[in-house]
């Protein structure tokens, strides 16, 4: 399995607090984690956790930021020859917020200052021998370019839609796979399904937090698939742990229920711990916890 990710890596830093603080307080936050973080970061450390052969596009700065978000990746053994890391410029951080009374998170995002990756200095080799191009919407030129590469090599492109916005747009008529969140349409998912099939993809997937998750093939009829109740610490990097183990799904050339089942197991083994990274499930771990569950 060869999964190559596009777009965004960031570091995070989290804190828990007992609630969500009131303006003009001064709060304790226990325990504190500086872990990476980014949609497409995140979902190819997760590829990588589960087996796969992955590699990184992205561009940071050449800061201590920049350092962190490296090592991370390359600990998991990501392949970051496309990472560009470029002078003078700040890699981009968030600071999250998690609310330890129902594990729900807020976030706030600096973005970086490296500019946008140039298509034409991007190595195209790197895509070679891949299974799946996994793309989050946050690099549109280069991800435009990779996804028509993509197509014409038979590589399954796999789009993360946070968004419904004119570089999304652009990319979906490139897409063989849209994982979407309900919030796309007011979060009714059966409205972004009908959406953005209609603009494009062969499968689109709706995800809808402890609601899990509704998915359809071409004029197949809908696969439901309910979230794993887990003991949740965090549910910061859900969505793109889900993206991860969905690429690897399709990697494996696993049917749509089977990607679905997959990838909402691995979201929930992620809420075992603060942060998107830090317990990412081993492809052993989600075998076992997906033959406890039958």
């Amino acid at each position: 399995m060869r999964i190559v990710a596009i777009g965004l890596a960031n570091l995070d830093y989290l804190g828990v607090l007992p609630r969500y603080p009131e303006r003009n307080s001064k709060n304790r936050v226990d325990p504190l984690s500086i872990q990476g973080g980014g949609p497409a970061a995140t979902a190819i450390a997760a590829a990588a956790a589960l087996g796969a052969d992955t590699a990184f596009i992205g561009a940071i700065g050449d800061d201590e930021l920049g350092n962190a978000i490296a090592r991370g990746l390359a600990d998991l053994g990501v392949d970051l020859r496309g990472l560009a890391r470029v002078p003078g410029t700040r890699s981009p951080m968030s600071f999250v917020v998690v609310d330890r009374s129902d594990a729900s998170r807020t976030v706030f995002h600096a973005p970086g200052t490296a500019p946008l990756l140039d298509p034409a200095a991007i190595d195209w080799s790197l895509l070679d021998g891949a299974d799946v191009l996994l793309l989050d919407g946050r690099q549109p030129l280069a991800q435009r370019e990779a996804a028509r590469r993509a197509r014409a090599q038979g590589i399954t492109v796999l789009l993360d839609a946070e968004r419904l916005d004119d570089h999304t747009r652009a990319l979906l008529p490139l897409t063989d796979v849209c994982v979407a969140s309900a919030s796309i349409a007011a979060g009714d998912p059966r409205a972004v399904l009908d959406l953005l099939a209609g603009l494009g993809p062969g499968t689109v997937v709706v995800t809808c937090g402890e609601d899990g998750c509704l998915g359809r093939a071409g004029d197949g009829h809908l696969i439901q698939q309910p979230a794993f109740l887990v003991d949740a610490v965090d549910t910061t990097g859900c969505g793109d742990v889900y993206h991860g183990a969905y690429a690897v799904g399709l990697a494996r050339r696993l049917d749509l229920a089977v990607c679905m089942r997959l990838a909402s197991a691995a979201a929930a083994l992620k809420c075992r711990a603060l942060g998107g990274r830090a317990a990412l499930p081993t492809a052993a771990e989600l075998d076992a916890f997906l033959a406890a569950r039958g």
